[in-house]
C-alpha cells in the first residue's frame, strides 16, 4: 500500500499503574438461537446492526439498521446448484443466485435445496440438494468465526412472556469448504436430538453444532430476525483433506451446502442421527440459504476502501464525520460509513489494574502497528514499547517493562478478527510521575 500517510493517536497521561488478574474462557452448551453472545461455541452474528438494535432487520426511518460492517465480502457466484428432485419443490420461486450477496432480511431471498419425497429417501433412491458458491477473495483460517452461514430458520413469538421461543423450526444443513473446487471438508458437526421430529416441529438449538439452520433469520411476530450461524475453519484441522494438503485453510475460495432431510439417516462427526422436522409436506423447500458472509479474508487498505464503496478517498479522510481518519477505521476495525461514539483507544482501569488499550484488526495484512510511550510530548521523548506486522500479534520489545494481551473486541463470542490490545506498565510509576502511549500506524515494510 504505497503513499499511505503515517497517523498516529495520543492520549492523556497514566499517573498511575496497578495489576490485575486475567479472565476465564466461558464453557457450556451450543449456542441458542439469537442473542447467545457469550456462547464459546457457536455464538451466532448478526446480520443487521444499527440503532434497532443488532440482529434486526429494519428498512426506513431513524432506527433503521444496516449491514453489519465486521463482514468483508459474500458470496459472488453460484458454481453448481443441484436441488432434490421433487414433484413439490417450488424452488423456482426463489433462484440460486439469491445466495449472492449481502443479507437481505427478506425471508423470500433465499435458495431452496429442496427436500426429496420421503419415500424415495428412505429407499435410498434419492439425493439431497445442494449448492456450491465461490468468492472474489478467499476465506482464512484467522482467529475464531471466518465466515457464517444465513439460513431462514423460524421461531416463535412467546406473548405471554414476551420472548423469543427457545425452539427453532430448523431445515438443517452440512456445510464443506474447498480451495480447489475438487476435493472438501465437511465441518465435524454435532447433533444432540435425542428423537425424531414431525413435519415441521421446532427442535432446540443448544443441541446442535457445526450445522446450518440452527439460528433464526426470518420474520416472526415481533419483528425480523437476521442471525447467522459461524464457522471457524480451525475445527478442520484434523479432517484428512487438509492433512494431507489438499484443503489448504488460509485460502477457501469454495463453499458447499448440502441439505439434511432430517429422518436421522444422516448422521453427524460421531454417527449419531441428525434429526429436524421432517418430512416437509408442502413446498418440500429443504434448506434455505439467504446469504453466506466472509468475516476472515486477507484484506488491505484498497480492498477495504472498495468493499465499503469509498473509491479513492485519502487515507486521511473522515467519511463519516467521527473525527477518526479513513486510515485508523481501517486499522481499528471500524465502520466507516456510520459514525463511531466509541473511541477505539484509551486508558482503561479494570480488575485492579490500569492500562493503554487499542484495537487492531487482525485481517489487516498490510499494516504496522507501532506503540510507543513518554513521559513528555517532545517528540524526541517517543520511545517504541511494543508492535505488530501484517497482522501478527502485537509483541513488545520491552518485556521487563511492559506486559501485552489481546482479546476479542466484540460482544460476540465467535469474532475475533477485532482485537483489544492492552499495554501494561508492569513498574508503577512514581505518583507525580506522567506517562503517555500512542499508536503509529503505517503501510508495512
Amino acid at each position: 500500500m504505497p503513499n499511505l500517510k503515517k497517523l498516529s493517536f495520543v492520549h492523556l497521561p497514566l499517573l498511575a499503574v496497578l495489576a490485575g488478574a486475567a479472565g476465564s474462557l466461558y464453557a457450556g452448551p451450543y449456542s441458542a438461537g439469537t442473542h447467545d453472545s457469550t456462547n464459546a461455541w457457536d455464538a451466532p452474528v448478526p446480520g443487521f446492526v444499527g440503532p434497532d438494535g443488532v440482529g434486526y432487520f429494519s428498512q426506513t426511518g431513524d432506527s433503521a439498521n444496516y449491514v453489519n460492517p465486521l463482514y468483508l465480502g459474500w458470496a459472488s457466484s453460484v458454481v453448481e446448484y443441484d436441488p432434490a428432485e421433487n414433484p413439490n419443490f417450488t424452488g423456482a420461486l426463489y433462484p440460486e443466485t439469491a445466495i449472492l450477496g449481502p443479507v437481505t432480511g427478506d425471508v423470500y431471498d433465499i435458495a431452496a435445496l429442496g427436500e426429496p419425497p420421503a419415500a424415495d429417501w428412505e429407499a435410498g433412491t434419492a439425493e439431497p440438494g445442494t449448492i456450491t458458491v465461490s468468492f472474489d477473495r478467499a476465506i482464512k483460517n484467522l482467529q475464531g468465526a471466518d465466515f457464517t452461514v444465513y439460513e431462514n430458520g423460524f421461531a416463535q413469538y412467546d406473548f405471554q412472556n414476551e420472548t423469543l421461543s427457545e425452539l427453532v423450526l430448523a431445515e438443517l444443513a452440512y456445510v464443506e469448504v474447498s480451495s480447489n473446487g475438487l476435493d472438501w471438508a465437511r465441518f465435524p458437526s454435532d447433533s444432540q436430538t435425542p428423537s425424531k421430529l414431525g413435519s415441521y416441529a421446532p427442535l432446540d438449538p443448544t443441541n446442535v453444532y457445526n450445522l446450518v439452520g440452527k439460528h433464526v433469520n426470518a420474520y416472526t411476530d415481533y419483528g425480523n430476525a437476521s442471525w447467522g450461524t459461524p464457522f471457524d475453519l480451525s475445527t478442520l484441522e484434523d479432517e484428512q483433506t487438509v492433512i494431507d494438503g489438499l484443503v489448504d485453510l488460509n485460502a477457501i475460495w469454495y463453499v458447499r451446502i448440502v441439505d439434511i432431510p432430517g429422518n436421522g439417516d444422516s448422521l453427524d462427526a460421531s454417527g449419531d442421527p441428525i434429526y429436524d422436522g421432517y418430512p416437509q409436506l408442502f413446498g418440500a423447500l429443504g434448506a434455505d440459504i439467504e446469504a453466506i458472509g466472509q468475516i476472515n479474508v486477507g484484506s488491505d487498505f484498497n480492498y477495504w476502501r472498495s468493499y465499503f464503496g469509498l473509491g479513492v478517498e485519502l487515507a486521511t479522510s473522515d467519511s463519516d464525520g467521527d473525527q477518526i481518519p479513513l486510515l485508523l477505521e481501517y486499522a481499528f476495525g471500524l465502520d466507516p460509513l456510520h459514525y463511531n461514539a466509541d473511541a477505539p483507544f484509551g486508558m482503561q482501569y479494570r480488575e485492579g489494574q490500569t492500562a493503554f488499550v487499542f484495537r487492531r484488526d487482525v485481517r489487516a495484512e498490510d499494516l504496522t502497528y507501532i506503540v510507543q510511550s513518554s513521559p513528555s510530548l517532545s517528540v524526541p521523548d517517543w520511545q517504541e514499547i511494543a508492535r505488530s506486522e501484517a497482522g501478527a500479534s502485537v509483541t513488545t520489545s520491552m518485556p521487563e517493562a511492559f506486559a501485552v494481551s489481546e482479546v476479542s473486541a466484540s460482544d460476540i463470542y465467535s469474532v475475533q478478527s477485532v482485537r483489544e490490545v492492552r499495554i501494561t506498565a508492569l513498574n508503577t510509576p512514581p505518583p507525580d510521575t506522567t506517562l503517555f502511549y500512542r499508536v503509529l500506524v503505517e503501510s508495512a515494510p
